[in-house]
């Protein structure tokens, strides 16, 4: 207050985010699950089916890792395979 008057003296500042917060719970759960085939559509129920067939989210380049570990050992594999079916010389 000046001289009686109410002066602004920039924006007050925002109130934080506190209390309930609702979040959607079907966003990016949509999907068949490849053990059980059941239809996963929400969050909640990812959370469960995960639980009930005790798998878990692959990480980021796991499954590229799995893929050319396969591939390696297929390899090997086939080399040996070759290497007994030639003659020696």
């Amino acid at each position: 207050m000046r001289d009686g008057d109410l002066v602004c003296i920039g924006e007050a500042p925002k109130p934080s985010a506190t209390g309930l917060q609702i979040i959607n719970d079907t966003s990016g759960y949509q999907y068949d699950c490849p053990v059980t085939g059941e239809w996963i559509n929400s969050r909640s129920k990812h959370r469960e089916n995960l639980m009930r067939t005790d798998s878990r989210v692959l990480e980021k380049g796991e499954k590229e890792h799995a893929s050319k570990s396969r591939r390696e050992n297929l390899d090997r594999q086939i080399e040996r395979i070759v290497d007994r079916s030639l003659p020696y010389a």
